[in-house]
């Protein structure tokens, strides 16, 4: 990683904002690079990269010399890249628990799952499903029942597959703030 002057990192430090923007512009590839191959995400990477900035402006006067910056920077970006992997698994886990829920529920034998027999739970669900526009439910449908991926219903109803993907979240979003309503949420997220 290059090092920042020192007379930009003693301005940084002391709050200078051209100083940190001269900071954020001499690591920042670095930095987004490091997040990138932690986190596998090259997506995320310029977010969590900003997140590493501003945490480390909240605590840059911890770091004695400009030399030290680079490592100061590596290790609040790992400790930001750790919280993502993090939230990242959990959210993956509610999903996957969704994903099997609608394809369950949605199907016609639901008898050998653990949730069947859990009336209030299948009868609020497949209500929100009801409650859906037309659209929304063969989206859901095609996802859900018949495996159909974004590239596949987009070209279906002439969206992008980004667009399908981000329809999708916001689509399990309104269905679970549905369940919640008329389902005890502990239960439901689980």
């Amino acid at each position: 990683m290059p090092v920042i002057s020192t007379d930009d990192f003693h301005q940084a430090q002391a709050g200078d904002l051209k100083a940190q923007a001269q900071l954020v512009r001499c690591y920042q590839a670095e930095v987004r690079s490091f997040l990138a191959m932690l986190t596998a995400d090259l997506h995320e990477s310029d977010d969590l990269a900003q997140e590493t900035f501003l945490r480390a402006f909240d605590r840059l006067d911890r770091v004695r010399n400009p030399e030290s910056c680079a490592a100061f920077l590596r290790g609040i970006a790992r400790n930001v890249a750790l919280e993502h992997l993090r939230r990242r698994k959990m959210q993956t886990q509610r999903a996957l628990k969704f994903v099997h829920f609608m394809e369950d529920t949605c199907s016609e034998d639901s008898a050998s799952d653990w949730w069947s027999d859990d009336a209030a739970l299948s009868s609020a669900l497949q209500h929100c499903v009801d409650e859906l526009p037309p659209r929304s439910r063969s989206i859901l449908e095609w996802r859900y029942r018949e495996d159909y991926d974004s590239t596949e219903i987009g070209a279906r109803v002439e969206m992008k597959p980004d667009a399908v993907r981000a329809l999708l979240k916001r689509l399990r979003l309104s269905l679970w703030r549905c369940i919640e309503q008329g389902y005890p949420s502990q239960t439901v997220l689980g």
